[in-house]
């Protein structure tokens, strides 16, 4: 599942008729770039999680060669953002027959091994596993708390902990920051309520965390950039090749991008 339904208020007039999202590298959108790049890994169905100019995104994979593919855009016409990341996740896990569900953020870029990701999620039995850097420079940089055997204890972003619900820092191993591609067991998400206005890094996250049900994949300093501001997404729009270097280039044959 891609979250692509944010306004990108951060980047103005940029994307006053075009989600961030669609916003183009190289040649094609970006989106184009990670449905592509996990076709090609063998993740499907790719279920795009749309809300503000989501026409656009509907629009553009309901033309060859997407009509036939296992894409999927589901298109919340109403959302004013009170709906939730979470709440949207919980819901669309209900409609998809899968063990489990890679989310991931429709405006970062990022170099993970899937196969180890999952190797390490299958053998923990946790009820998701977050993607985590150690690069400095980042969104929330340090936001999530890790203990041993990559447990996350705790997850900062949002200043949603007060002082006391922070984990003894000796059990502390290392810190990290969130890529936003997280792989969750679908039964776990199942099993939780399904509020109206649920956010991913509010509500969801940190009742699993509290849980213990949490654990990190230690993504190290490998490639991550998220590109929600004007300069970064200009730098991202001049050095197309390295994402063409992690998803692979959408220009393609029908039959390629099935493979």
């Amino acid at each position: 599942m891609i979250l692509a339904g944010g306004k990108a208020t951060r980047l103005g007039a940029i994307c006053q008729d075009t989600p961030k999202s669609m916003l183009m590298v190289g040649k094609y959108p970006f989106l184009a770039y990670l449905v592509v790049g996990y076709l090609r890994y063998g993740l499907e169905p790719i279920v795009i999680l749309a809300g503000y100019l989501g026409e656009v995104i509907t629009r553009y994979f309901s033309h060859k060669p997407w009509e036939n593919k296992p894409i999927h855009v589901h298109h919340l016409v109403s959302d004013d953002g009170t709906y939730g990341t979470g709440a949207r996740l919980i819901r669309d896990a209900k409609i998809v027959n899968t063990d489990n569900i890679l989310l991931l953020n429709g405006d970062t870029v990022t170099d993970f091994s899937i196969q180890e990701l999952m190797e390490q999620h299958q053998s923990s039995k946790s009820s998701c596993t977050v993607v985590l850097t150690r690069l400095f420079k980042v969104p929330n940089h340090g936001a999530f708390l890790v203990g041993k055997q990559n447990k996350i204890l705790a997850s900062l972003e949002m200043d949603i902990l007060g002082r006391n619900q922070l984990p003894d820092p000796t059990k502390v191993i290392w810190r990290g920051s969130s890529t936003g591609a997280i792989l969750f067991r679908r039964e776990a998400l199942l099993d939780m309520p399904l509020t109206i206005g649920q956010s991913l890094e509010r509500q969801l996250l940190p009742s699993l965390i509290a849980q213990g049900q949490v654990m990190a994949f230690d993504n190290g300093t490998r490639l991550f950039f998220d590109f929600g501001y004007p300069d970064k997404l200009m730098y991202l729009q001049e050095h197309a090749e390295e994402v063409i270097k992690i998803y692979g280039s959408p220009k393609m044959s029908a039959e390629e991008i099935s493979i």
